[in-house]
């Protein structure tokens, strides 16, 4: 079970690399927004961890305030709510990573870093699960609203489907997040917990599929698509 979880969580993690390459390529033609969330390790008790770690997370709080940005650049770019959505969320991913970085600083033993990393690592994934569900919901609600296009000719079935796609990646992502969540508040760290291991590799795996048929269609998947629309 340990092995396909990991295999799982490895494709996972494949396919958002690929498809964060993707966008950050087709962004220097379109300038469109995209995100991108990365973490370095830390090597505890050093200097140089404490550098690393500081990276991680500020490129953490940056990515998370980049998903909620893309939500609100792609489907409410009109919208001043959105825009105070996308300011609050990345106050709290930077305040949350900022008491992570801080309440971690000089422990140089796991045992001890990781009770008092449980708090802000459960904040941090949180904020980051609010901003897939929000792009989720937002999603699925252009979704039904390309549907509606659709059935009067104004609407191409392969962008509603991709629509689709990203709204359903948004949910497992969302799942997968609130899992990692729930199990590191129970105290489980989620590579060594089998239970742990299959629920967040299950999301994402289904996380790596939407995104692969998104952004990566083959050719039978498109002329499926567009059958099925006929």
């Amino acid at each position: 079970m340990k092995i396909v979880g990991l295999a799982a969580m490895g494709c996972f993690l494949f396919m958002g690399i690929l498809v964060g390459t993707r966008l950050l390529l087709l962004s220097r033609r379109t300038r469109d927004p995209f995100s991108a969330v990365a973490r370095l390790p830390a090597l505890l008790g050093t200097s140089l961890g404490d550098v690393f770690f500081a990276i991680g997370m500020t490129t953490t709080a940056a990515g998370v305030g980049l998903m909620y940005a893309f939500t609100w650049r792609v489907f409410r770019p009109s919208q001043a709510w959105a825009g105070v959505v996308v300011t609050l969320g990345t106050l709290a991913a930077a305040a949350l990573c900022a008491g992570l970085q801080i309440s971690t600083h000089g422990v140089s033993a796991l045992e001890e870093v990781l009770p008092l990393a449980r708090p802000w690592t459960i904040g941090v994934t949180l904020t980051l699960g609010g901003a897939f569900a929000w792009t989720a919901l937002e999603g699925l609600l252009y979704h039904e609203k390309l549907l509606r296009r659709q059935a009067l000719g104004l609407a191409d079935p392969v962008v509603a489907n991709r629509v689709w796609l990203w709204g359903m990646s948004g949910v497992g992502a969302t799942l997968m997040l609130v899992a990692v969540s729930w199990f590191a508040w129970r105290g489980a760290l989620v590579l060594h917990d089998p239970m742990a291991l299959l629920a967040t590799a299950g999301a994402g795996l289904a996380t790596g599929v939407c995104w692969y048929l998104a952004f990566l269609p083959p050719d039978a998947y498109l002329a499926w698509i567009q059958r099925r629309a006929a």
